[in-house]
């Protein structure tokens, strides 16, 4: 039987963030601002802020929101409802906008970047709660 790995989540380093949005979004940048709106429009406590960056073992990548507070959100479309960290936010806010980058422009880069991260989302610790915001 084949062991699974753990995946870790590692903050990119201040002076490679510059890097870090083409990468996850294999250059299709838009995309940045459709985290930062989706957060906005799933969560009445959010209104902008400094973002952290995360780089994940398996190559996956993504942006969570600075703050240790809870965040309530509000996913209309699939009827959620529930508190979160800012680390989960940030997850279910960037698989959303992987999620709609894969389907609008099919790149393998951006389709393999979801896969990692939903993996990651998989093992988090606040994992029940993630797959039911994104489902």
């Amino acid at each position: 039987m084949a062991e699974l790995l753990e995946l870790i989540a590692t903050p990119v380093a201040q002076n490679q963030r510059l890097l870090f949005l083409p990468r996850m979004f294999a250059g299709q940048i838009v995309y940045e601002q459709l985290v930062y709106h989706y957060l906005e429009s799933i969560c009445a406590q959010y209104n902008g802020g400094s973002w952290e960056f995360y780089e994940l073992s398996n190559g996956g990548r993504y942006m969570a929101p600075r703050g240790q507070r809870k965040l309530e959100l509000i996913v209309p479309g699939n009827y959620f409802r529930g508190h979160v960290s800012c680390d989960a936010a940030g997850i279910i806010a960037s698989l959303h906008a992987l999620s709609v980058a894969a389907f609008n422009t099919e790149l393998d880069d951006i389709i393999e970047s979801f896969h990692r991260l939903r993996d990651y989302a998989l093992n988090h610790d606040e994992s029940d709660l993630i797959m039911s915001a994104i489902n």
